[in-house]
């Protein structure tokens, strides 16, 4: 949010109730940007580094994909014939998108194979576990052959979730 509010400054937007409505806006997409790779770090098994291999590995893609469809959303508004909807609509928003693409797949991974906290996958010796493993997430299951209320079911050739 505070990048976004200093590239309105160098672009010259002036801070009005619109632009504010777009930088709440900023909160929720960051959000949407970081928190499934932070989750994916969180449940995987390892160092920091292969934490954070496994997270990319499995929410790569995904963000990418949200972050294509976000933008081709809001690509109409380039083609306003109004200045103003060229300038305040889709030049913030298209910075909401590309900085939270920038900041989810770029910054965050970093500082997370630094910094992060550590895993909270169950250990295996509790006969459950729950982990991220190189692209599939791994439930509990039931000792007595049925299905876990935690288990995710998955379409047959597919590892992901």
């Amino acid at each position: 949010m505070i990048e976004i509010y200093g590239f309105m400054g160098w672009m010259d937007i002036k801070l009005s109730a619109l632009p504010a409505v777009s930088l709440i806006m900023a909160v929720g997409v960051g959000v949407e940007f970081t928190a499934h790779i932070i989750l994916a770090f969180i449940l995987a098994e390892g160092d920091r580094n292969d934490r954070m291999e496994a997270a990319m590995d499995h929410m790569f893609l995904p963000t990418i994909d949200g972050t294509i469809s976000t933008f081709l959303g809001i690509v109409m508004l380039a083609f306003s014939d109004f200045e103003f909807i060229v300038k305040y609509y889709f030049l913030v928003y298209l910075l909401i998108v590309v900085l939270g693409a920038i900041n989810g797949l770029v910054f965050l991974p970093a500082l997370l194979a630094v910094c992060g906290p550590p895993s909270i996958s169950l250990p295996p010796a509790g006969g459950k576990e729950v982990g991220i493993r190189r692209g599939s997430l791994t439930s509990p299951k039931s000792g007595s052959g049925e299905r876990s209320s935690m288990e995710m079911t998955t379409k047959a050739g597919s590892d992901f979730v």
